[in-house]
């Protein structure tokens, strides 16, 4: 009987052998389906000799070949630049400027501001208090409220000088390293319902508004956002944004829905956009990036369901994703918020109450 089952163990391992090389090479769905078929030869070798060795190896074979037909990037470091420890803190959202960070913390409504060491790998000593803002402070004339979205906001248009903009319950705040923050003027606040997200483009600011179902659009003046606010969609086109948490705008502005659904826009009216040929749709997704072709070719989906960051081509064509190695202590099923510094190769991330870095290789 022992005999028996020694030769029923080599030959499910050899069949097994046998149909993982058939998978290598075979066409995508054939993989897929020869790739399954292997393990499942493996689930019956491990009845009969459970913690074999030669079983493992295999595994780890077919997880490799599974990551090249899912186009999966294996993320070789992903460095903890910083933890957040305060009681209640819920990371919102991350934006890297040169070798400036800025953090947002929605749960206890402040905003950290961080500096880079040359090599973008690490976070230098903080000098003074690392919080740039938090709720209840004096600005100015105002006191700061709810501490919504944040974004980085280049000059272009009326606007002259590139600068950190801050939306909060109350109005719209402004950093700039040189002379610091200040409290800036924002014209018709009462037409907000409950704002979500906020993104610039070429100096006009604009804001997500789920629940009053439209994206505000605010034109500079020269010194501050006080110009009447325009409806980014018209009045005749009807646009559900019931569920979308993030846009991103690169000329056009995409929506994304907590679905995983993505939405693309052109002057306020839908243009065809569909992700194609991905392994499986996004789950859970929780924040986009993108930005204008001369800084991002790409758009970028954090989807934490999936534990993994997806890259798309603009027209939706799924490109790859980044996921970390099962050694790395960090897991994606947390992600909150993404940057991505293409020229430099740098992909920064909010993972559960912690931001995070890590290289990515450039599409050849």
């Amino acid at each position: 009987k022992g005999l028996a089952r020694e030769n029923e163990f080599n030959e499910l391992m050899e069949q097994a052998q046998l149909t993982y090389q058939q998978a290598i090479g075979a066409d995508e769905a054939t993989a897929r389906d020869l790739l399954k078929q292997t393990e499942a030869l493996l689930a019956e070798a491990e009845a009969i000799k459970p913690g074999e060795a030669t079983i493992g190896q295999l595994r780890g074979s077919i997880a490799e070949q599974q990551d090249i037909i899912d186009k999966v990037e294996r993320l070789y470091w992903v460095g903890e630049l910083r933890s957040y420890d305060d009681p209640g803190t819920q990371l919102r959202r991350v934006v890297v400027n040169g070798l400036n960070v800025y953090v947002l913390d929605s749960g206890n409504d402040q905003v950290y501001r961080h500096q880079l060491d040359a090599a973008n790998d690490a976070l230098e000593p903080d000098e003074n208090d690392p919080v740039l803002v938090r709720r209840a402070q004096q600005v100015d004339t105002a006191v700061v409220g709810e501490m919504i979205d944040l974004v980085w906001m280049s000059a272009g248009g009326n606007r002259q000088t590139s600068d950190l903009l801050i939306l909060e319950s109350g109005g719209l705040l402004e950093y700039n390293p040189s002379w610091g923050l200040v409290s800036v003027p924002i014209a018709d606040k009462e037409v907000w319902s409950l704002p979500t997200a906020v993104a610039s483009y070429f100096g006009n600011f604009y804001i997500l508004d789920p629940q009053a179902g439209q994206i505000f659009r605010y034109l500079p003046s020269a010194e501050d956002y006080s110009i009447p606010v325009e409806n980014y969609f018209p009045d005749d086109v009807a646009v559900d944004l019931t569920g979308a948490v993030d846009m991103a705008i690169d000329g056009f502005i995409y929506v994304l829905y907590a679905d995983g659904a993505i939405r693309k826009f052109e002057g306020g009216v839908p243009v065809e956009f569909e992700v194609t040929e991905m392994d499986k749709p996004l789950n859970r997704a929780t924040a986009i990036y993108t930005a204008p072709d001369d800084e991002a070719q790409f758009i970028y989906v954090a989807d934490a369901g999936n534990k993994r960051v997806v890259q798309l081509n603009k027209d939706g064509r799924f490109v790859r994703q980044f996921k970390p190695r099962d050694e790395e202590s960090v897991d994606f099923n947390t992600l909150r918020s993404i940057f991505v510094d293409e020229l430099g190769g740098k992909l920064y991330l909010l993972n559960d109450n912690a931001l995070y870095v890590a290289n990515i290789t450039p599409i050849e």
